[in-house]
């Protein structure tokens, strides 16, 4: 994944994180019937306050929840 990673260079501007025993992908991905993606969640206060793709609605999103 790193060298994907650093080949993306400034168009990956975002966190990636490997979920090498699935946890993650079952409580997330799982939970909320995800199979594909990319796909992002937005999570404040420990609950998910919006989920979808990445350039459906996520900046909007993350103000709303920074409000």
């Amino acid at each position: 994944m790193e060298p994907f990673v650093k080949g993306m260079g400034s168009e990956m501007d975002y966190t990636v994180a490997i979920d090498d025993r699935d946890a993650t992908s079952r409580e997330y991905m799982g939970r909320y019937g995800v199979n594909g993606i990319p796909h992002a969640f937005v999570v404040k206060d420990g609950a998910v306050v919006w989920h979808g793709h990445p350039m459906s609605g996520l900046d909007d999103a993350i103000e709303d929840a920074l409000d």
